[in-house]
C-alpha cells in the first residue's frame, strides 16, 4: 500500500498546482449542444462532464455501450458545430473520468511552470481515492491541442512530451530524468491513441523512430508530408493490390508516425515507414491517402532488364532489418528500377523490393547482337559511350566517335563505369541507321523514341531544343584543361548499345541507362 499512498499524495500536489489556476466557469452547457445527444444515435448515452474553453466546449459522454467519448464543439455562423470527437485519447473503463480547462500548469517533477490554455483529462479509481491517469494537452497557435504531459500509476512518474522528444522522469517527487527519446509521433488530441503511447523509457526506445538518412548516391529521394492522423492503410510491395504484401500479408502503415514519400505511380505512392527501431519498410499505399494539395513527384524509374546471378533474398527493408520479403533463384528475370547506395530496387513477378546490386547480371550484349569489345585483360566491354557526333554543314550526322565501357564493381561491391580508353573508335552510320533513344519530352521522360536524326535528338534531349548559334557543338572530351576554363562545353557522354553491319557501320543504336550516369 505504500506505493499507492505515495502516488496519491504526489499526484495531489501536482493537481493542487494545476487546480489553483483552473479557468473552469460555472457556465451551463448551451441547450443546442445538449440537444445534440438527444437523438436515437445516442440512446443510453449520458453527459458525464463538460469544460468551457475560449471559443468552444469539450463534452465528455459515456455511450450506452459504456465507451467514453470526448466531443469538441466550436461556434460557426452563430451555431455550435461538432468539430471532432475521439475515444482513443480518453481512458476507458468504468472508473470516473473528469475534464477541465486551465490557463496554467505547474509540475513538481519537471520543476517547470507553463502558461497557455490546457485541457486536462483525469481518471480516478472506482472510489475516487487516487488518480490513475493524468494527461494534459496544450492549445497551439494553429488551433491544435497537443499532448504535453502524462502521469500514470503504471509508471509512477511523469512523462514530458515535446515536438519530437519524450522525456521520462524518475518519480513525481524528483526532478531526475531517466532519459529522453527522440522520434516522430502523433500528439494531436484528435488522432492520438493514449493507450498506444509508450509509458516507459524502455518502450519508447523500442517504438519511437526518426526518418532515416538515405545513402548519398541514392536515386530515390524522399519527401515528408503531414498525413491526416489516426488512419491506417494497407501496404503492398508493388503498385497493385494483387502484389506481394509484407508482414505475412498484413503490412499496414499508421499515419500517427512519420511517412517518407518517394513519388506516385498509377494512383499509388511509394513510401517508407517504421515498424520499430530495428524494422522499417518500403511499400505502396493508395495515393488518395495523401493530404490535400500535397504535390508528390512522379516516380522516375529506369527500367533495365536483368537477371539474378545467384540465389538472393529480396527485402523491403534494405536499411535496417533486411528481412526477407521473397527470394530469387539464379537466372530469375527482374527489372532494375532504381539504385539506392549498394542496393538495387527491382521488380519481379508480383513484387518489388531490394537486392544487393552485385547480385544482378545484365543480359549479354552479344546475345542480342550488340557489339562487344574485348580488352587486353580479357574483360568484355558491352556498352558504347558516344563522345562526339560528326556531322556535315546541314547537321546530318554521318559518324560517331566513342569508347567501349562496362559496369564493374570495386572491392566493396560499389558499381562504377570501367572504360576501355584504348578502344576509342569512329564508326560511320549505315544508310539504314535507326535508333531508340531516351525521349526528351512527353508524360513519360523515360520512354524511348525512334530516332534517325541524332543531331536533332541531341539538341532536344540535352540543350532544351536550343541549337548553338554560330559555332559547332563543343564536346568536353575534346577540350584541354586550359580550354575548359574559358569554354562552355555543351556535351556529356551518351551510353548506348550498338549493332554493326558487315561494313562495320552502325545499323542500330539503343540508349542504355547506366547507374553512374
Amino acid at each position: 500500500m505504500k506505493k499507492r499512498i505515495r502516488f496519491v499524495i504526489l499526484l495531489a500536489l501536482v493537481l493542487l498546482a494545476v487546480s489553483v489556476c483552473t479557468a473552469q466557469a460555472d457556465e451551463p452547457l448551451p441547450a443546442e449542444i445538449s440537444s445534440y445527444f438527444s437523438g436515437d444515435a445516442y440512446a443510453g448515452a449520458s453527459i458525464t462532464d463538460t469544460a468551457r474553453w475560449g471559443s468552444g466546449w469539450f463534452v465528455l459522454v459515456r455511450t450506452g455501450g459504456g465507451e467514453n467519448v470526448l466531443y469538441c464543439f466550436t461556434a460557426s455562423d452563430g451555431k455550435w458545430v461538432n468539430s471532432f470527437s475521439t475515444s482513443k485519447a480518453i481512458p476507458q473503463g468504468s472508473h470516473t473520468v473528469e475534464i477541465y480547462v486551465t490557463n496554467s500548469i505547474a509540475e513538481f517533477s519537471a520543476q517547470e511552470h507553463f502558461d497557455g490554455q490546457f485541457l486536462v483529462i483525469s481518471q480516478y479509481n472506482d472510489e475516487q481515492g487516487y488518480l490513475e491517469l493524468f494527461s494534459a494537452y496544450q492549445l497551439s497557435s494553429s488551433g491544435q491541442w497537443n499532448l504535453i504531459r502524462i502521469i500514470s500509476k503504471d509508471s509512477r512518474g511523469a512523462i514530458a512530451i515535446g515536438d519530437g522528444t519524450v522525456t521520462y522522469y524518475k518519480d513525481l517527487n524528483q526532478s531526475g530524468v531517466i532519459g529522453t527519446v527522440q522520434g516522430k509521433f502523433q500528439r494531436d488530441l484528435r488522432y492520438i491513441s493514449l493507450s498506444a503511447f509508450p509509458r516507459t523509457y524502455q518502450k519508447a526506445q523500442q517504438r519511437l523512430t526518426t526518418p532515416p538518412v538515405l545513402p548519398e548516391d541514392s536515386e530515390l529521394t524522399a519527401q515528408e508530408f503531414r498525413f491526416t492522423g489516426g488512419r491506417k492503410y494497407p501496404v503492398y510491395s508493388a503498385p497493385d493490390k494483387l502484389s506481394l504484401r509484407g508482414g505475412n500479408g498484413k503490412a499496414q502503415v499508421s499515419t500517427n508516425g512519420w511517412i517518407q514519400v518517394f513519388g506516385k505511380e498509377n494512383g499509388w505512392i511509394l513510401i517508407q515507414y517504421s515498424i520499430d527501431k530495428n524494422h522499417y519498410r518500403f511499400g505502396y499505399i493508395d495515393a488518395a491517402s495523401l493530404p490535400k494539395k500535397a504535390n508528390a513527384a512522379d516516380l522516375d524509374f529506369q527500367r533495365i532488364s536483368a537477371v539474378a546471378n545467384e540465389k538472393v533474398s529480396v527485402t523491403d527493408d534494405p536499411l535496417f532489418s533486411r528481412s526477407t520479403l521473397t527470394a530469387l533463384s539464379e537466372g530469375d528475370p527482374v527489372t532494375l528500377l532504381s539504385i539506392m547506395g549498394e542496393w538495387a530496387y527491382i521488380e519481379g513477378s508480383g513484387f518489388r523490393g531490394f537486392v544487393p546490386y552485385t547480385s544482378l547480371a545484365f543480359p549479354s550484349a552479344a546475345a542480342e547482337g550488340y557489339s562487344i569489345y574485348t580488352g587486353s585483360s580479357g574483360a568484355q566491354y558491352d556498352l558504347f559511350e558516344i563522345r562526339k557526333l560528326l556531322y556535315d554543314k546541314d547537321h546530318h550526322v554521318y559518324a560517331v566517335t566513342g569508347v567501349y565501357e562496362r559496369v564493374a564493381t570495386d572491392e566493396e561491391g560499389m558499381y562504377f563505369g570501367d572504360t576501355a580508353e584504348e578502344s576509342l573508335v569512329t564508326y560511320n552510320l549505315a544508310d539504314n541507321f535507326h535508333a531508340d533513344m531516351q525521349s526528351p519530352s512527353g508524360p513519360d521522360p523515360d520512354a524511348f523514341e525512334p530516332v534517325t536524326d541524332l543531331y536533332a535528338w541531341y539538341i532536344n534531349a540535352y540543350l532544351e531544343g536550343k541549337a548553338p548559334v554560330g559555332r559547332e557543338l563543343i564536346f568536353s572530351c575534346d577540350l584541354t584543361d586550359e580550354q575548359n576554363e574559358t569554354t562552355d562545353a555543351d556535351f556529356w557522354f551518351v551510353t548506348t548499345q550498338i549493332r554493326l553491319n558487315e561494313k562495320n557501320e552502325i545499323e542500330y543504336m539503343r540508349y542504355h541507362y547506366v547507374p553512374w550516369a
